[in-house]
């Protein structure tokens, strides 16, 4: 059955005023969708700059089918997402992905990889990224419709696991740093929590959240077993949570030393993204260093 879609407008839409995307051969344009949200951004190659960014806010997406039905709609209605560029990129953003150290990866084994943890669907191809700062393959699910849409508008579309690039840029910017660092990942509907020891990343896993009851009741779960002192711990805090939400103000109950982290600085960006926190998206721009 194919469901009525309706036209979609942005939640947030935000472009750099001098520069003229009419003319994108030079650009790469990241997306970032999954069955709560869809986002994307255009960075300008020469100048090493984002200039675009846009936001969609998803509901009622019980279904990949239903998802590959609404995010075509939005590309039909969007001129931006038919141009032509340098590299596009889709990061699928959800829960069901698994790490496989690189030293033990089979690709023959993809199936047993992701079947641990994750039922296969009739609709699901299984597909790996290589992480090369963490020494792992992100095995994940993505919908095989989903890849034939997109593949109709860009044949060479890089298809991603969203967590590859958050994975990648994190291992990165803790690499020279002695002291453990927990970082929270926050989505719509689940959220990641990834645990760094100086650059060897000790931790990875998602959850499925919709209180902040559930989030806490998981955070202290992985202190605990990871013995880990709520007290004295540093935690980054990066996604799309404003300092004045309820998960905000629970998490701050229990634990004391925490800050927001920050977009890649590896890159420029519009003067109107700096409307937005700069803990927002990162895993959007974050795409740029892992293309």
């Amino acid at each position: 059955m194919t469901a009525t879609i309706r036209k979609l407008s942005p939640s947030l839409a935000l472009s750099d005023e001098t520069a003229d995307l009419r003319k994108t051969e030079d650009h790469s344009l990241h997306v970032l969708g999954g069955a709560g949200s869809f986002a994307f951004a255009l960075i300008n190659q020469s100048q090493n700059k984002y200039v675009a960014l846009e936001s969609y806010n998803l509901q009622n997406i019980y279904s990949s089918e239903v998802l590959t039905q609404t995010l075509e709609q939005i590309i039909k209605d969007h001129p931006l997402l038919k141009n032509k560029y340098s590299t596009v990129t889709f990061a699928y953003d959800d829960h069901r992905s698994t790490l496989v150290p690189e030293a033990l990866f089979d690709a023959d084994n993809l199936n047993a990889y992701i079947g641990f943890n994750h039922s296969v669907g009739t609709d699901d191809l299984i597909l790996s990224d290589s992480l090369k700062n963490t020494e792992a393959r992100n095995v994940f699910l993505f919908p095989a419709s989903l890849r034939e849409m997109l593949q109709k508008y860009h044949p060479r579309v890089k298809l991603r696991h969203h967590s590859s690039a958050l994975l990648e840029s994190m291992a990165v910017l803790y690499k020279n740093e002695s002291k453990p660092k927990l970082v929270i990942h926050i989505s719509l509907t689940h959220f990641e929590i990834i645990f760094f020891e100086g650059k060897h990343l000790r931790f990875y896993n998602t959850f499925r959240h919709q209180t902040s009851e559930d989030f806490i009741y998981y955070l202290l779960f992985v202190c605990e077993q990871l013995k880990l002192n709520p007290e004295t711990l540093e935690l980054v805090l990066i996604g799309e949570v404003e300092k004045n939400s309820t998960l905000y103000s629970m998490l701050y109950k229990y634990v004391r030393n925490v800050r927001f982290g920050e977009r890649p600085e590896a890159f420029t960006y519009c003067h109107p993204m700096n409307t937005i926190p700069r803990h927002f998206y990162c895993n959007l721009f974050s795409q740029q260093l892992f293309s």
